[in-house]
């Protein structure tokens, strides 16, 4: 699904040094494909947005040494002809919050999932009462063997 709304609230300034800032917040609803059932699945995403804007290759230097306090958490971002693509940029951070794995709750999966889920566990506990049985019968074999050799040592 391509449709959908987001949620940009975006602020723009100037830090001690002079250099751009955008700071804001986005947020959106996207339908992922649940990879336990696969039917579609709805995912909040949210995002942090804080990055510094330089016009070249010199300028990301410098921000970098002036904002070496703050380089882990610190992204440059590159303008061309003096605009910068908000657009993409917003893409690019929503996609970076997609969860790597989308699931329903187990207990939304859908019905086909659970069924299968029923069924094996029927399946195994079938399994475990025939392991029972069989147990039994090993036992009375047993018995029997010993009943009969002891039948043929009277004779």
């Amino acid at each position: 699904d391509d449709h959908g709304q987001a949620e940009v609230y975006l602020s723009f300034d100037r830090d001690e040094a002079g250099h751009c800032f955008i700071d804001g917040t986005l947020k959106a609803n996207a339908s992922m494909i649940c990879q336990r059932c696969l039917d579609a699945t709805p995912v909040g995403l949210e995002s942090a947005l804080s990055v510094k804007v330089a016009d070249g290759d010199r300028e990301a230097e410098k921000i970098a040494q002036d904002s070496a306090s703050e380089l882990g958490k610190l992204e440059i971002v590159m303008c061309e002809d003096g605009e910068i693509d908000l657009l993409s940029l917003i893409e690019d951070e929503l996609i970076l919050s997609l969860p790597i794995v989308a699931s329903h709750e187990d207990e939304q999966c859908s019905k086909a999932l659970n069924a299968l889920h029923e069924e094996i566990s029927e399946s195994q506990a079938k399994d475990q009462g025939s392991i029972k049985g069989l147990d039994e019968l090993e036992k009375l074999r047993q018995v029997l063997k010993q009943n009969s050799d002891s039948g043929s040592d009277k004779e």
